[in-house]
């Protein structure tokens, strides 16, 4: 692995530890097993806790309890089966859009399947159902890239995207609109300025007839990544 390559494998991890972090700040019911007094956090107080009664807390503090067999946990409203498919259903139905899903909904979802998959309902199903949505999600996201790149635009504007999908794409959308400036708007600039009085789109040529294959270039890159 080159340094270039090992740098970004290195970031996309650190940026994959700091959204684990920010999402176990989440607050999420808990069923307490055991009588415990108010625990006092620097986000506030949380409790007292008595068997049985729901209560809630960061997610981190319950991933904790539960460790110690101290709380049963109860999951999202989203993170069902049947949530899941409605998500999947619509995001299929509408090619041109994603839907507002949870802005850590990758993080809680890997969380909770990982350390507490017991307290969730069919877990071997909603692996398959949160794996299908990232995919279809990732895959519009992809097709509006290799759009843009044809359309060569300098500016992409899309909603709804979770942090998860913000830290995958970002570096990818970065790239290839840098690219596209390089290709498009780069060459077109030095072509104005140019002080050949008798061939004004000299510097602008060779530019021009490269940019098919840079253009097919930087679909390759959106492909792969």
């Amino acid at each position: 692995m080159d340094s270039s390559a090992a740098t970004e494998a290195t970031e996309a991890e650190l940026a994959f530890q700091r959204a684990e972090f920010l999402a176990e700040d989440e607050l999420i019911e808990i069923n307490p097993m055991v009588k415990s007094d108010v625990i006092t956090l620097m986000r506030g107080e949380f409790g007292p806790f008595e068997p049985s009664i729901t209560t809630t807390v960061p997610l981190w503090l319950a991933l904790a309890l539960r460790k110690v067999h101290r709380c049963k946990i109860l999951p999202p409203r989203w993170l069902t089966v049947r949530e899941l498919d409605r998500y999947i259903s619509h995001e299929r139905e509408n090619e041109a859009e994603l839907q507002a899903i949870p802005f850590y909904f990758s993080e809680i979802a890997s969380l909770l399947l990982h350390h507490a998959s017991d307290d969730l309902v069919n877990p071997g199903m909603l692996r398959r159902c949160v794996e299908d949505l990232s995919n279809i999600r990732d895959s519009k996201m992809r097709k509006w890239m290799q759009e843009n790149v044809r359309d060569r635009v300098n500016a992409i504007k899309v909603n709804n995207l979770t942090l998860h999908e913000i830290s995958v794409h970002r570096p990818i959308l970065t790239r290839v609109l840098g690219n596209l400036y390089t290709i498009h708007v780069a060459p077109d600039t030095r072509g104005l300025s140019s002080t050949d009085s008798t061939n004004p789109s000299s510097d602008t040529t060779g530019a021009s007839d490269t940019r098919p294959a840079q253009g097919r270039q930087l679909r390759r890159v959106i492909r792969k990544t």
